[in-house]
């Protein structure tokens, strides 16, 4: 147990209240483990302990601390042994990464993906590349714009018209010629 003390006011319990919970500083993280080191101040540093997930049952999330982070650590009975370390607090050397009414999560590269819910915008934005495998396809309802290059792998299958800059598909002609014939143009593309 820790910080017990012989002050008459632990009669109540707020000596019990306050070693129940305290704040502290990831001072180290063991990702293999799942683990990490806290630093309570007073010269008070937790042993290996685990931190709290949004979700650790058939669906999992998985996301630690960083070193620096300011969290809550749960002691059942003031003991460490059997603290957990959760309840991450915004502090000084990690900020909020947004002061709107957005729901934010931003990565330490920079990345992130924010949603309005005022304006119904969904922001992903990263400093490299995104792969989405879906073997059972992906439909998109809605106009899509892109900008910059676009490859494909495979085939191209249009319902409706398709243009290149202002020539139609469905509706443009081609010049014919033939020797000894004049220029002519031919009919429209045939299904």
């Amino acid at each position: 147990m820790f910080g017990q003390s012989d002050n008459p006011d632990s009669e109540n319990g707020l000596d019990a209240a306050r070693d129940l919970l305290r704040l502290g500083v990831v001072q180290s993280v063991d990702l293999a483990a799942a683990r990490c080191v806290v630093d309570l101040g007073d010269d008070l540093i937790t042993g290996p302990i685990p931190w709290t997930a949004a979700r650790a049952g058939a669906t999992k999330i998985w996301s630690p601390p960083a070193e620096g982070e300011q969290v809550l650590v749960f002691a059942p009975e003031g003991d460490l042994e059997r603290a957990i370390a959760g309840g991450a607090i915004f502090s000084n050397a990690f900020g909020p990464p947004a002061s709107d009414g957005r729901t934010h999560i931003e990565f330490p590269d920079g990345a992130h993906v924010a949603y309005d819910p005022a304006s119904g915008l969904l922001e992903i934005e990263v400093v490299n590349q995104v792969r989405i495998a879906a073997p059972g396809g992906i439909s998109i309802e809605g106009d899509v714009e892109i900008q910059g290059d676009l490859k494909v792998v495979g085939k191209i299958e249009a319902t409706g018209d398709v243009k290149a800059d202002t020539v139609s598909l469905q509706n443009h002609v081609h010049t014919a010629t033939a020797t000894a014939a004049p220029t002519s143009l031919s009919g429209k593309p045939k299904p």
